[in-house]
């Protein structure tokens, strides 16, 4: 490592906050793709429907956890882009 400081210019950081801010956003939104798709398979199936509804929630159920997870990931890496510390305790408990 140098002695140097690090400079950055704050309009970058603010570029790449807004990056994760708006991936945290596109997540948060993309469930809604994810059911649509769900309930065209339900319906496609027709009288097949109640055979697949376990793996279709599943599926649904799967992706909504994947998707929460990142949006979150996000959200925290938004909170701490820039900084020079990260409060593992905060992260902990929810509050990046």
């Amino acid at each position: 490592m140098t002695d140097q400081p690090i400079h950055v210019d704050p309009a970058v950081l603010a570029g790449v906050k807004d990056e994760f801010r708006a991936l945290g956003r596109e997540l948060r939104d993309a469930p809604d793709g994810v059911r649509r798709d769900a309930a065209r398979v339900r319906e496609g199936a027709g009288e097949l429907g109640d055979l697949l509804a376990d793996g279709v929630a599943a599926f649904e159920l799967s992706w909504q956890a994947a998707f929460d997870a990142t949006s979150e990931t996000s959200g925290h890496i938004a909170a701490n882009v820039g900084g020079f510390t990260l409060d593992l305790e905060a992260l902990d408990l929810g509050n990046s």
